[in-house]
């Protein structure tokens, strides 16, 4: 029974999974399911930097062996 429970409860979360998968590559252009319902939001999202960058552009460089990040 313990082994069912486990089966089933994966398969919901692997469905899941490979659901949102196939919702993203679909809306690469043009994203329709992924979308926030407000435009002025989208507009907003496409004018904003990704927060890991902290705003900056992340170039990476291999100089002699080493990588290194500038910004």
């Amino acid at each position: 029974m313990t082994e069912l429970l486990l089966i089933v409860g994966g398969s919901v979360f692997g469905f899941l999974g490979l659901l949102h998968a196939l919702y993203t590559f679909a809306d690469t252009r043009p994203p329709r399911r992924l979308a926030p319902d407000y435009p002025a939001m989208l507009e907003s999202m496409r004018s904003s930097s990704l927060r890991l960058s902290r705003g900056q552009p992340i170039a990476c460089s291999v100089s002699a062996g080493r990588r290194t990040r500038g910004g």
